[in-house]
């Protein structure tokens, strides 16, 4: 993949259409906008099927009873252009004649009309001195003043849904061109330049936003970075080289790790969607997890769930009208007054729920777990610097080179528990087969090497090196193993 500043979508495009049009011979840049658009702007998968059978290919798409005739009528051409030279500053210019143009053409098509009707906006209930206040879209003749085409457009982009902002006109579904959109923004005497300035650096990021959507091979970094006092997103765009998958990008502008597809941090073995679905129901089930577990009770007759709904340990079943104590589960007939509530006595007898409800417990704590382990890995990695720096600064205890292998034993283990966090979602929606069994085996073996890593770089003198090398080895393998089919 390449990574390049939201500023320079300009050059992928031009690269994408340059592609096309060198390896098919074509000329007219709607009939490329055209085909990359079916093809979600992937630019490598047009040329790759075109390669396997040019002749089917051209059949396909350009012969008179082709699909891409009946796409083209049903696209509008300034919505699919409107992708092309966004931050260009040559569109700048090609944006206020553009909008002349619109003016013009209003203006033209409604020559037999009154005067007086020419120059009435009906959103702000005026009537305009000149034409040039005046203006509709190409594809309809609703016309409306200048000053409420911007405060429409303005009120779109805060909204920040969409880049193809519609007609005022109500039930009209007509678009607005990106040079329309522009003049419109640009033309406020009111507002001030850097005003002005805003509103279209912010249009701009929104048609980035909806190309990137768009395209298969283009993803937005989900990371941050520092302006001023405030954190903003990250002004980088990934552009895939291959075919797009699930693989890891790290953006070198804020350092973010995260999956091509789905912008969500890595998450290594897991699919898209098993990850998706899992943060659902981290978010879904959090709360009612919280609640059973500190509200409800299981019947030890019955095994029905019963909610404590008084302030008295005395529970009496609905049910079987059982007697029992709600803190340790004993019968309360036998209970007495010596209580041995403190101690722990698990029950193996669950009902469905609340089994279904300890199996994701299970599965969530050593999440979560692993979670927080990792926000000590910074601490670590600085006691190793420190380790480090203490060892040279001793006469006869080695030099850099020598205790560089602290730092790779760090970043490893920041690696290994970093998949080791990803395992439990993949376990957890798994089916239980032989396959999730090895499985488990080898997170389990993982485990063991990782905290053997562990515990060995606490204390650590010069002749563990080997030792800890070949426990470094180990742990590699064991998670490349874990990894072995997502990889594949």
């Amino acid at each position: 993949y390449e990574i390049y500043a939201l500023s320079k979508i300009d050059s992928i495009m031009q690269k994408k259409c340059d592609k096309v049009r060198t390896h098919l011979k074509l000329e007219d840049t709607s009939d490329i906008v055209y085909l990359l658009k079916q093809f979600k702007w992937n630019a490598s998968a047009i040329v790759e099927l075109y390669e396997k059978d040019k002749q089917q290919f051209l059949q396909t798409y350009f012969s008179d009873n082709n699909n891409n005739k009946s796409n083209k009528s049903a696209c509008s051409l300034s919505k699919l252009t409107s992708y092309l030279n966004i931050y260009n500053d040559e569109s700048d210019s090609d944006s206020d004649s553009g909008s002349d143009n619109n003016a013009a053409t209003s203006s033209s098509k409604l020559q037999e009309q009154n005067q007086s009707d020419l120059l009435y906006c009906s959103v702000c209930c005026s009537t305009k001195s000149s034409h040039q206040d005046i203006a509709c879209l190409a594809d309809c003749s609703h016309r409306f003043c200048l000053d409420c085409w911007r405060t429409h457009f303005e009120m779109q982009i805060k909204m920040n849904a969409t880049s193809f902002f519609e007609c005022m006109e109500p039930k009209c579904s007509s678009l607005a061109s990106k040079e329309f959109v522009l003049k419109c923004l640009r033309t406020d005497a009111t507002s001030s330049s850097s005003s002005s300035t805003v509103l279209v650096d912010q249009y701009r990021r929104l048609v980035t936003r909806d190309l990137v959507k768009e395209s298969d091979d283009l993803q937005l970094c989900p990371g941050e970075v520092v302006d001023g006092r405030r954190r903003v997103a990250c002004p980088s765009i990934v552009w895939s080289k291959q075919r797009p998958a699930a693989r890891r990008v790290q953006c070198g502008t804020c350092c973010t790790q995260y999956c091509f597809l789905c912008a969500a941090p890595y998450h290594a073995p897991n699919s898209c969607d098993t990850i998706r679905k899992w943060n659902l129901k981290c978010q879904d089930d959090s709360e009612t997890r919280n609640y059973l577990l500190v509200h409800t009770q299981d019947c030890p007759k019955c095994k029905v769930c019963i909610e404590k709904n008084g302030g008295c340990s005395h529970m009496t079943c609905n049910r079987c009208k059982h007697e029992f104590c709600w803190v340790c589960l004993n019968d309360w007939k036998t209970h007495g007054a010596t209580y041995d509530c403190n101690r722990y006595k698990g029950n193996p007898e669950q009902d469905n729920a609340r089994e279904a409800l300890n199996r994701y417990t299970h599965y969530y704590h050593r999440w979560i777990n692993h979670a927080n382990s990792l926000k000590f890995e910074k601490a670590l990695k600085e006691q190793c610097r420190l380790k480090i720096e203490e060892k040279i600064m001793n006469k006869g205890c080695g030099t850099l080179v020598d205790w560089e292998f602290l730092n790779e034993a760090a970043d490893l283990l920041t690696k290994a528990r970093y998949t080791l966090q990803y395992t439990y979602p993949y376990a957890y929606f798994s089916e239980h087969n032989e396959s999730k069994l090895l499985f488990e085996n080898i997170q389990a073996e993982l485990e063991r090497e990782v905290e053997n890593l562990s515990h060995s770089l606490e204390k650590v003198n010069l002749n563990d090196k080997f030792n800890i090398k070949i426990q470094m080895t180990i742990v590699e393998k064991r998670r490349q193993t874990l990894l072995k089919d997502f990889i594949q």
